[in-house]
């Protein structure tokens, strides 16, 4: 099984996402400027990114990929994945997707503080990660 966290919008959410599943960054607590410098991918992706899985490590056997896409076609990104999962292999899921900015975003900061969303969405970010890995725990 492979997790994909991806962004129906524009921002970090799914590179923070992946940093906290594979302990790149805390999960006791929002980052700070040092821990915050070691995300992969944190100055964002750009338009030559969309549509590409980047693979961003392995954590318990299970492959984190991160995906960029343009917010608008977001929706139609997850239904295409699903639908070929679902003919090349019915009834098994090989990747498991998983929207990261449902409650909101963050976007790329290239300043040396961490930014304010961060902040506030990091217990979300943390919560859909600890969900995450207790579906793939079964």
């Amino acid at each position: 099984m492979n997790v994909v966290y991806y962004s129906t919008r524009r921002g970090l959410a799914p590179q923070v996402a992946a940093a906290i599943h594979l302990r790149i960054l805390p999960m006791e607590h929002p980052p700070n400027w040092f821990e915050w410098r070691r995300i992969p991918y944190r100055q964002g992706f750009t338009a030559r990114d969309w549509g590409r899985l980047v693979f961003v490590g392995w954590r318990d056997g299970h492959g984190i990929f991160v995906m960029a896409y343009p917010p608008r076609n977001g929706p139609l990104v997850a239904k295409v994945i699903n639908s070929i999962q679902e003919l090349m292999d019915p009834g098994k899921t090989h990747f498991q997707l998983v929207d990261a900015g449902a409650g909101g975003d963050v976007f790329p900061w290239r300043g040396h503080t961490v930014p304010a969303a961060v902040r506030e969405l990091y217990p979300h970010l943390v919560e859909l990660v600890l969900g995450v890995e207790r579906g793939l725990r079964g």
